[in-house]
């Protein structure tokens, strides 16, 4: 009788629990409205963000044909530019959770000072980021990398440098598009880039009639067209399309930065940048140790490192629509709203990954073929990207409740949560093992990225419960 009756509470138990998940669900659950609306904002800053991948796969795949060499070259100035450039742009995607808290809560004003403070902050930013490539190749020397690879990641670097300002300044536009709902000509700018970029990169690199072409600095300049006419497109269809006139970004631009705005931005932000920094570094800085470990394993890093960032662009362009809505919901305290917003980023991103993950098993061999068809190349490097290909593809899926935590970090302001695991887990934890295993125990590329993928799971599971704690302990909910 005495198991009866449990059996009997705890059947009870898992009917009142059903019931109560079912008034839940048609409370505040995923309608089809709610579906579409996320994913027509999310799909063209998804493309967005895409694109500015695939640009850097373009200048991979295209100096790839210059030889292993070229690619190694390319891998430090890659990374060397991009540990600079994660750490503005984090501070420039803030200005999207900011401004649309603002529109949320019916401050159109405050949520378009926010972006045009954002701009002019980012171009401020993009200048202090190249002053410091200017002594790019007597970094790279002091970090034990090869002279010759580092004469031509200096041309690269110092060509391409003075568009970071003009990368950072649209970021912050991107927050204006997204605030104010409507992303799709966003999107058709940077699609059209990526076209742009990979005509550009193969007349700058290649040459055409009696132009004989610039090699890596080719793709170089190729960049910094590509951000400048990027900018002028995005900030002309914001003033001056039929859709964004209204909102009269333009008078805002004129304005002097207030203080105030500025130092919202930087507070909220510099926490966001010093995330992104020790995120991206653990990857872009693991760089400066695979490169003790041969020319090879550095052009398998390179291509490793474009993918791995094509794939996280795809989570965070619909995070960003993801954070749009939820700082609207945030704006309004519309708590079914928000949890609403992150049901429905869940959804769209397990299947977007999902796909991701399986093409990545199915196309390995493509891939391969793809980035390591050279003459210099031997079979061994071929065999060991495809290897690390297979073994990368799973950890795409814990990118998914990444991007899911946070952007409820984001959007409630606890940006300093996420700068604190990251901290812990990739630099504290994780890269010290990596330099034992290259300099100690001479562990091949194979072996960083496992521990890698071994960090963004570990990155996962902690964001995730520091976001739930935050919306029950916090926020109250």
């Amino acid at each position: 009788m005495e198991h009866e009756g449990r059996g009997g509470g705890h059947g009870a138990g898992v009917f009142a629990l059903r019931g109560s998940l079912s008034i839940w669900w048609a409370r505040v659950g995923v309608t089809r409205a709610s579906f579409l609306g996320q994913v027509r904002l999310g799909v063209p800053l998804a493309l967005s963000l895409m694109a500015e991948m695939v640009m850097l796969g373009t200048d991979t795949w295209v100096v790839s044909k210059l030889g292993v060499g070229s690619l190694a070259s390319m891998s430090l100035a890659f990374n060397y530019a991009g540990i600079l450039f994660v750490g503005g742009m984090g501070v420039m995607m803030v200005v999207n959770p900011l401004a649309s808290r603002k529109m949320g809560a019916g401050e159109e004003e405050g949520g378009l000072f926010v972006v045009s403070n954002g701009v002019w902050l980012g171009f401020g930013i993009g200048f202090l980021l190249w002053l410091m490539i200017l002594p790019s190749s007597a970094v790279l020397l002091l970090l034990g990398q090869s002279p010759d690879l580092v004469m031509d990641a200096e041309g690269y670097l110092y060509v391409m440098g003075p568009g970071i300002s003009f990368a950072l300044a649209t970021i912050s536009l991107r927050g204006f598009y997204a605030s104010t709902g409507n992303s799709f000509y966003y999107g058709v700018i940077f699609t059209l880039g990526v076209l742009a970029n990979g005509v550009l990169d193969f007349l700058f690199v290649f040459g055409i009639g009696d132009f004989a072409g610039w090699g890596l600095w080719g793709a170089g300049f190729a960049t910094l067209v590509i951000n400048i006419l990027m900018f002028v497109s995005v900030l002309c269809v914001s003033l001056y399309h039929k859709t964004f006139r209204d909102f009269g970004l333009g008078r805002y631009l004129l304005k002097f930065p207030s203080r105030g705005v500025l130092k919202l931005i930087l507070w909220t932000g510099i926490p966001v940048a010093v995330s992104h920094v020790v995120e991206e570094t653990f990857f872009m800085g693991s760089t400066f140790l695979v490169g003790h470990l041969g020319r090879d394993a550095l052009a398998i890093h390179q291509v490793m490192m474009v993918i791995s960032l094509m794939t996280i662009g795809l989570v965070w362009g619909f995070g960003e629509a993801a954070r749009a809505e939820m700082g609207w919901a945030y704006g309004r305290r519309d708590r079914d709203g928000f949890v609403r917003s992150m049901l429905t980023f869940l959804i769209v991103t397990v299947v977007i990954v999902g796909i991701t993950f399986f093409a990545m098993r199915f196309f390995v061999d493509d891939l391969v073929e793809q980035f390591f068809v050279l003459e210099d190349s031997e079979e061994g490097i071929r065999m060991k990207f495809r290897e690390i290909v297979l073994m990368w593809s799973w950890f795409v899926l814990p990118e998914v409740p990444i991007g899911l935590g946070v952007s409820v970090l984001y959007v409630l302001g606890y940006t300093k949560s996420k700068m604190v695991i990251d901290l812990c887990i990739y630099w504290v934890l994780i890269m010290p093992l990596l330099g034992w295993l290259i300099f100690e125990r001479g562990s091949d590329i194979y072996w960083v990225w496992l521990w890698s993928g071994v960090a963004v799971t570990l990155v996962s599971l902690f964001t995730v419960l520091r976001a739930y704690w935050v919306l029950r302990s916090r926020v109250g909910w």
